[in-house]
């Protein structure tokens, strides 16, 4: 007697979209303009660290001069209070050290992509104004993504969260994509009698 597993394949189309535990959006945290874009398309692919704007801003050039104020005048309590307040602005250490270093006020910040990925959304051009608050760009990592898929209502109970599944796109065909079931969405869409599953 051959015995073997029994199986039931389902099958389904989706649709691919990012994976919303990577993106990540970038706002400006100074009121000022864009001078220079390093980034000036979507989907350019980018490093984490990696300069995406400098923005020119005489807030920025206001708080530098009261950190080398306070270098200068050696007091350590309103000097460790000048860099808290470069660090709610978003300049990193580096660049506190660096104008330190070098006695000089910059009046410019360098926005700095916060992870690796493809910059899926751009909001300001060269020369835009900027206020705190404003998102500048999105970036997401699609080293992962997910796929959106609608199951018939009679096949939902053969879906299990982390089930694999396997994927084909049809402009890959010749290869498989392996997968894990995610989430089945807590509800039935009434039209056409089928729940949406999230495949990872």
């Amino acid at each position: 007697i051959d015995i073997r597993p029994m199986t039931r394949e389902v099958r389904a189309v989706g649709f691919v979209t990012y994976d919303e535990k990577t993106r990540t959006s970038i706002v400006s945290r100074v009121n000022g303009y864009i001078e220079r874009l390093y980034v000036d398309q979507t989907y350019a692919e980018v490093k984490e660290g990696d300069p995406l704007a400098e923005i020119y801003s005489p807030e920025l050039y206001t708080a530098f001069q009261e950190l080398l104020i306070a270098n200068r005048s050696r007091n350590q309590s309103l000097l460790a209070t000048s860099r808290d307040r470069l660090r709610l602005l978003g300049v990193a250490d580096r660049e506190i050290d660096a104008a330190l270093q070098n006695g000089v006020s910059p009046p410019r910040i360098i926005i700095r992509s916060p992870s690796q990925g493809r910059v899926v959304r751009k909001e300001v051009v060269q020369g835009s104004a900027v206020e705190v608050g404003r998102a500048l760009f999105e970036v997401a990592d699609l080293t992962k993504v997910w796929i959106e898929a609608d199951i018939y209502e009679k096949d939902i109970s053969l879906v299990l969260p982390n089930q694999r599944v396997d994927a084909v796109i049809d402009a890959i065909p010749n290869r498989v994509f392996q997968g894990k079931v995610a989430l089945v969405y807590p509800e039935v869409e009434t039209a056409t009698r089928t729940n949406r599953v999230r495949f990872e």
